[in-house]
C-alpha cells in the first residue's frame, strides 16, 4: 500500500519548519568561537570528533540510509590542488541529518560549519558542536568580530566548512530554494575552492517496510569565480550562479516526494 505524501503549506521560502527547544538561544558573554590547537585541545578534539563520527554513522548510514557519491573524488581533487581548506554548499533538507552529513563527508579531516544559534542550545549536541569548532551565526558586533577571527584561524588550520545557504530546514524538500550570494564571500575572501553537496530523495525498494526516502548525496566541484581579479561582489555573484545551477541540476534527480510543499494561496 502506497503512502500518500504529507502536504505542507508555506507562506515564505524562509519559513522555519524545524525548531529546537531553545530556538532563541543567545551566546553567553565571552563565548569562545575558536579553541586553538594546543596538544590537550587536539587530543580532546579528536576524541569528540571520533565519537561524533560513530553517532553519525549509525544515524546517517543505518537510520537515514545516506549514500554519498563523489566523496573520494573531492578528496583527490583537494590533494591535487594542494588545498587544505574548502567550502561545501548543501541544500538544507535533513533535520539533524545535515549535521551528520557534514561529518560523514569529511571525517577525519578537520571540519566546521556555520550553524544556527538554536543548534548550539541543544543539550549534549550543542556542546559537542561547540568543541568541534562549529561556528554559531553571530548577531552582535562582538560576535561578528570573533566569528571572523575564528574562521580565519580555521582556514589557516586547513578546515573544511559546511554551509547551508538556504538557512532554514525544509525536511525532505526535493527542490532548491532561492538564496543570496552572501555566504559566497567566504571562499572569495580566502581564495579557497568550493564544492556542492546536493541531497536527493528516492523511493526505497521495499517502501512498504520503510516509506522514508532513500538518500543519495552528490558532491560536485571544485568551483571558483570566473574572474579572480574582479570585485568581491562580482566574484560572489559568479560563484553563486555556478553553485545554484549545480544544485538545481542535481536536485532534478530526486524521484520521490515524501513531503509536498505548497505555497499558501492569498486569501
Amino acid at each position: 500500500m502506497k503512502r500518500a505524501p504529507q502536504v505542507v503549506t508555506y507562506t515564505s521560502t524562509t519559513q522555519d519548519f524545524v525548531k529546537s527547544a531553545d530556538q532563541n538561544h543567545h551566546l553567553p558573554a565571552g563565548y569562545r568561537y575558536y579553541h586553538g590547537h594546543g596538544l590537550a585541545q587536539r587530543c580532546f578534539y579528536h576524541i569528540i570528533y571520533f565519537l561524533a563520527y560513530l553517532i553519525c554513522c549509525v544515524y546517517g548510514y543505518l537510520w537515514l540510509g545516506i549514500r554519498i557519491k563523489g566523496k573520494r573524488q573531492m578528496k583527490r581533487t583537494l590533494r591535487k590542488l594542494h588545498a587544505k581548506s574548502s567550502f561545501i554548499y548543501g541544500n538544507h533538507t535533513l533535520a539533524g541529518g545535515d549535521i551528520a552529513l557534514s561529518v560523514l563527508m569529511n571525517y577525519p579531516h578537520h571540519i566546521s560549519a556555520v550553524v544556527a544559534l538554536g543548534n548550539i542550545g541543544i543539550p549534549v549536541i550543542g556542546p559537542m558542536l561547540h568543541q568541534l569548532d562549529f561556528l554559531a551565526v553571530p548577531h552582535t558586533l562582538e560576535e561578528r568580530k570573533n566569528f571572523k577571527i575564528a574562521m580565519t584561524h580555521l582556514v589557516e588550520d586547513g578546515t573544511t566548512f559546511m554551509i547551508y545557504p538556504e538557512a532554514h530546514v525544509w525536511p525532505w524538500y526535493t527542490k532548491i530554494r532561492d538564496f543570496s550570494s552572501t555566504s559566497m564571500r567566504y571562499p572569495v575572501r580566502f581564495k579557497t575552492p568550493s564544492f556542492v553537496a546536493t541531497t536527493t530523495f528516492h523511493r526505497r525498494r521495499f517502501a512498504w517496510l520503510n516509506p522514508r526516502p532513500a538518500i543519495t548525496v552528490y558532491i560536485d566541484g571544485p568551483f571558483y569565480p570566473d574572474n579572480l581579479e574582479a570585485s568581491e561582489q562580482e566574484q560572489k555573484e559568479s560563484l553563486h550562479a555556478k553553485i545554484v545551477e549545480t544544485m538545481r541540476k542535481r536536485a532534478e534527480l530526486s524521484d520521490y516526494q515524501y513531503v509536498i510543499y505548497e505555497e499558501q494561496a492569498d486569501k
